[in-house]
């Protein structure tokens, strides 16, 4: 039985199984939202932004992304991309709060 699970964010580029999880970051316009995960197609995404001129945004994982990646295993380490590049560090830091908090004995480790 595994006792940890790595959490990462999609900037890590890893593949998920039982031990790891994945939760996507997000390219947002005013047409689509781009949810970077499996079913990305890449290539699409490219040639799609490649010929939009409208306005785009990024947004990082939510809190709430996060704890539900955490699962039930006592203890997570959680890799978010930089802090200085995105709010993904500040929304695992939070999650790690409400996890540890409703889970006595639950230990969140996040690697910034």
């Amino acid at each position: 039985m595994i006792h940890a699970k790595i959490v990462v964010d999609s900037s890590a580029n890893m593949t998920t199984n039982a031990a790891v999880s994945s939760v996507p970051l997000k390219i947002i316009t005013d047409e689509k939202e781009y949810i970077d995960d499996a079913t990305l197609n890449t290539a699409a995404m490219v040639w799609d932004l490649k010929t939009y001129t409208g306005p785009s945004s990024t947004t990082c994982p939510s809190p709430h992304d996060w704890l539900n990646a955490f699962g039930d295993k006592p203890y997570v380490f959680c890799i978010a991309i930089t802090s200085g590049l995105s709010g993904s560090c500040n929304a695992a830091n939070i999650a790690k709060a409400d996890y540890e908090l409703e889970y006595p004995g639950r230990k969140v480790c996040v690697i910034d």
